[in-house]
This record gives structure tokens, C-alpha cells and sequence, in this order.
């Protein structure tokens, strides 16, 4: 056929970007081939769909390793996650969840401005493009959209992260992992790396982090590593959902961070924490324990002035 629409080449990437293999090739009878570029005017959305792309590829590794031993898709449908929700059966609106925790619902429809998602029932879910804002599962929703949109929602119980650092992803080490999590229930994630191009994995040159969250009015975040492979990660930064009170202290490998109550000297600094009203998330920043297991802990006890 002849070369797609630039609304529907951005769909097409925007969507592409999820799957295990991205690739765009064809060849059109109008004498054109389709690239990611052809269309200038949609620019700006194909090189953030792109820019979302690589942030997530340390957590695409990992799904795909996952998937490699377990056989489970990196791209799931709804009743996989949900088997008890049987609306999730006959779902014909194209959601589906990105490994287990965040549930993605794409633009697929011409000229749209409002897309309509299921969001299934035995879970909150927090919308990741809009300060986490929370809705119920077990109903349908309509959120506005425009060419740039990708709605994604996190699931309550989750973990998800990325990273700024991968431009050319043969070449490039995260030297960063941004986190975001969702702890109503216990909820683990296992974390792969290795050097991506030999079979040393098959001589312990890996490294698995399992981080593993125990919910509560504590909450723990366990980092357990194992393997040879040397971490390049040196900088960590945490978002914890936490809709309801913001926390009292929080503290790394038994160290505990400074608290900050004014954003800008939360970001001058080179560790330490503050609660966004905003999304109403604790956010957290540290130096990485580099190929050392330990924990991470948030403190949401009820506490008053004199307690602070």
C-alpha cells in the first residue's frame, strides 16, 4: 500500500515501543519506504515515544530474561494478570500490561481525544502521565488525549524503573536507575544485567537484583544481589506512592537520610528525601551500595510536630 499517514506512523511507534522486537520496514508502492522520520511536523512525538524507548531498556532487559526463563511475555494480556476479573476476557479496547505491573492502553483510533480503558477489577491504579492521580479498578475510564499521548497506569502493588543514561544502547551503561513504586501489598522484581554481547552470564559474569518490597508503616525495600558482573549503577532515585500521609524518616543500608521540606534544596542535594504533595510520593536519592545487598526503608508512622 502506499506510505501511512503521520498520525498513524506515530500510533504505530508509540505502540511499537513496548514490543520485545521493534522494527519498522516496509517498502510502499508510492515510491516511498517508511521511517521513523518522514513526517517533520510529527517530530517532537516520535522522539519522545523513542526517548521512552531507551529509558526503559535496562527494565526490558530484565523482562526479557524473565521471559527467557520462565517463559512469561513481556507483553501480557489483561486476564493473565487478572483471571478473576472476567471483563479482562473481553477487553476489546488493545490494553495490556507491560511485565506485571503497568498497564498500557495506546491511541489506536483516528483523530481521537478521549481514549477509553478498562481498568481491571483486584487493584488501584495511578496514572503515571498525570501525578499519579488513583482510580478503582473494576470500571472503565476516559482520559484525554492528544498526538503525544501514551496512557500508562501503574499498578498498586508494582515496582517500575528506568533510565536517562542509554543513547546507543551497545555502547551505553546506566549510571542511574529511577524507580517507581506502589506498595499496598508485598511486590518483587528482579533486575538483569550483563555485558549483552557473551555468554559469560553462563560463568556467573551476571547480575541479578531481586528487590523485594514488604508493605507496611514501614516500608522495606530489600535490594539481594548476586553474581560477578560489576554494577555500573551509582545513583539511585525512588518514587513511593503514597497517597494517604507522607513519611516520617527514611533511612539506606541502616544510614538515615536528611529529610529536605523545600523541593529545590531536595534536588541541590546529593542525597536524602522529600514528600511531593503534588503526586503525593516520597521521593528518595542515594549513592548506589555497589555490589552490596542492603535495605531501603520508609518510615509512614503516624507521627505529629513534636514526633517530626
Amino acid at each position: 500500500g502506499r506510505a501511512p499517514e503521520g498520525e498513524l506512523l506515530i500510533r504505530w511507534i508509540q505502540s511499537g515501543i513496548f514490543q520485545p522486537r521493534f522494527c519498522m520496514n516496509s517498502a510502499n508502492n508510492d515510491n516511498t519506504v517508511t521511517q521513523a522520520f518522514m513526517y517533520e511536523e510529527y517530530m517532537d512525538e516520535v522522539r519522545e515515544a523513542y526517548a521512552l524507548r531507551y529509558k526503559m531498556i535496562p527494565y526490558l532487559y530484565s523482562l526479557m530474561r524473565e521471559a527467557n526463563l520462565y517463559g512469561t511475555p513481556v507483553m501480557r494480556p489483561l486476564f493473565m494478570e487478572f483471571p478473576d476479573d472476567v471483563n479482562t476476557y473481553n477487553d476489546k479496547n488493545l490494553t495490556f500490561m507491560l511485565g506485571g505491573g503497568v498497564l498500557v492502553a495506546n491511541v489506536l483510533e483516528k483523530d481521537a481525544d478521549i481514549r477509553k480503558i478498562y481498568l481491571p477489577a483486584g487493584s488501584l491504579w495511578y496514572d503515571m502521565n498525570d501525578n499519579f492521580k488513583k482510580y478503582h479498578g473494576g470500571q472503565t475510564v476516559y482520559i484525554d488525549v492528544d498526538s503525544h499521548s501514551i496512557p500508562m497506569f501503574l499498578r498498586d502493588s508494582a515496582i517500575f524503573f528506568t533510565t536517562e543514561d542509554i543513547h546507543q544502547a551497545s555502547r551505553d551503561a546506566a549510571k542511574q536507575y529511577d524507580f517507581v513504586i506502589s506498595a499496598k501489598d508485598d511486590v518483587r522484581f528482579n533486575i538483569y544485567d550483563d555485558d549483552g554481547h557473551s555468554k559469560d552470564y553462563e560463568k556467573g559474569m551476571y547480575l541479578n537484583t531481586e528487590v523485594s518490597v514488604k508493605a507496611g508503616d514501614v516500608t522495606t525495600i530489600h535490594f539481594e544481589k548476586t553474581g560477578d558482573y560489576e554494577e555500573s549503577v551509582e545513583k539511585i532515585t525512588l518514587k513511593l506512592v503514597n497517597k494517604k500521609k507522607g513519611a516520617l524518616w527514611v533511612s539506606v543500608d541502616e544510614n538515615m537520610l536528611t529529610r529536605y521540606l523545600v523541593r529545590d534544596n531536595y534536588e541541590s542535594a546529593d542525597e536524602g528525601w522529600y514528600y511531593n504533595l503534588s503526586d503525593r510520593t516520597v521521593m528518595v536519592k542515594f549513592n548506589n551500595p555497589k555490589n552490596k545487598s542492603f535495605d531501603l526503608k520508609i518510615s509512614t508512622e503516624k507521627f505529629d510536630l513534636i514526633g517530626m
